[in-house]
Formats: structure tokens, C-alpha cells, sequence
């Protein structure tokens, strides 16, 4: 069986996804270069919600 070292980017992908994996519990690795989630997830998350307050409290340009 042949068993290669993973190179220092592929490291951090996969320390990337298990940060996400935490922040959002729906998140899904489907493939290679796929990930899923549930829309819900995002826009119920508390980090979603203090920037959507932001903003819309912002002055609008015309």
C-alpha cells in the first residue's frame, strides 16, 4: 500500500474544512473540490446575522 505525506497546502485545505466543519455542523465534503451546506445554517448563524445588521446600517451612496 502506497502512503504519501501530504504536502503543506493540502494541510491547510483540511484544517480549513475541519474550522468550518465546526462553525457550521451541515457542512459536507461531496468531492473533490465540493463542499455542501445548508443555506440555514449560514443565514441562522450568529456571525451572519451581526453582519447583516452592520450592513444595514450603512449610509447608501448615490
Amino acid at each position: 500500500m502506497l502512503f504519501l505525506k501530504m504536502s503543506a497546502n493540502s494541510k491547510l485545505l483540511a484544517e480549513q474544512v475541519k474550522n468550518a466543519k465546526k462553525k457550521y455542523p451541515t457542512l459536507k465534503v461531496v468531492g473533490r473540490g465540493t463542499v455542501t451546506i445548508n443555506p440555514a445554517s449560514i443565514v441562522n448563524s450568529a456571525s451572519f446575522q451581526a453582519d447583516a445588521s452592520k450592513i444595514a446600517n450603512l449610509p447608501l451612496q448615490k
